[in-house]
């Protein structure tokens, strides 16, 4: 690429300042003439100086072609022999301008996507919401073979989705999905998916109380531990804060029934920013 520049120093500068400046930006076939280095030496001036004497006395206009998008010219004031070898090094085929329109066009489209997939889950929760409640209405889970019921039952139970891949699929994983999946198609609970990965089970929170309060539950005195070892609350964000020693988050809260931590067990935790700007956080013990 033929080199197309040209140096502008500065009126002001002394005659001295002016020999520095066009010796320091003498440019031959193979690059610079002279470094850095030994131009300071050669005027007694530590690094730091003479690249402060350079960039207040001068600048060198490098011309780096046409803008493909609009056709004006890239320029690039270059102010010291690095910055000048950078600019030759990592120019682009476009002008600041137009740079600055694509980044804006691509955030833009960015937000488009995002706003069309919040759209697409909105309308997703509101097809699951009503698929849930036909299960419910109809009872569906009345229609399920005793394997298929402890597949539900370990679902809603568990929640979590570390839990319900640790406790429902700990045996014939195939055979499994093959039930999880009819459950989804009965609109008994819905696999969320986000890239093709699972990332949260959902299900009608009617089926909890069925659970646990009729003769439908297979495994009620797993649950019932499970219950009363899980804690999970909503704290609620500070608007207000009276200095930095309080809390982003707080607040009070009852408990349903009693809880119980106990040491040694394991916990999955979990905290889920709300539309509303509280956390609701949930602690499950991992069941072994």
């Amino acid at each position: 690429m033929e080199q197309n520049f040209s140096l502008e120093i500065k009126p002001e500068a002394t005659e001295q300042e002016r020999e520095i400046v066009e010796k320091y930006w003498m440019y031959g076939d193979d690059g610079f003439v002279t470094k850095p280095t030994v131009l300071a030496e050669e005027n007694e001036l530590s690094i730091y100086k003479l690249n402060q004497l350079v960039r207040n006395n001068s600048s060198c206009r490098i011309s780096l072609g046409y803008c493909e998008e609009c056709g004006d010219e890239i320029i690039c004031e270059a102010t010291s022999q690095s910055h000048f070898k950078s600019c030759l090094r990592d120019h682009n085929s476009f002008c600041e301008s137009c740079l600055q329109k694509q980044r804006e066009q691509r955030e833009l489209e960015w937000q488009m996507q995002q706003e069309q997939r919040r759209l697409e889950r909105e309308i997703q929760l509101k097809s699951i919401e009503e698929r849930f409640q036909c299960a419910v209405h109809n009872r569906l889970w009345e229609q399920l073979s005793k394997e298929e019921l402890l597949v539900l039952e370990k679902i809603v139970i568990f929640e979590d989705r570390h839990l319900i891949f640790k406790e429902v699929f700990d045996g014939d994983y195939h055979n499994t999905w093959n039930i999880v999946n009819k459950l989804e198609k009965l609109g008994l609970i819905a696999v969320v998916r986000e890239d093709s990965c699972v990332s949260d089970f959902k299900f009608p929170q009617e089926l909890k109380t069925e659970f646990l309060n009729s003769e439908y539950s297979l495994q009620k005195e797993k649950v019932v531990s499970v219950v009363s070892s899980r804690l999970s609350f909503s704290l609620p964000s500070k608007i207000t804060r009276r200095s930095a020693n309080t809390p982003n988050y707080g607040g009070k809260f009852i408990l349903s029934n009693d809880v119980i931590l106990k040491k040694g067990v394991e916990y999955v935790s979990g905290a889920w920013i709300q539309t509303d700007g509280s956390i609701n956080i949930r602690f499950i013990p991992i069941m072994n």
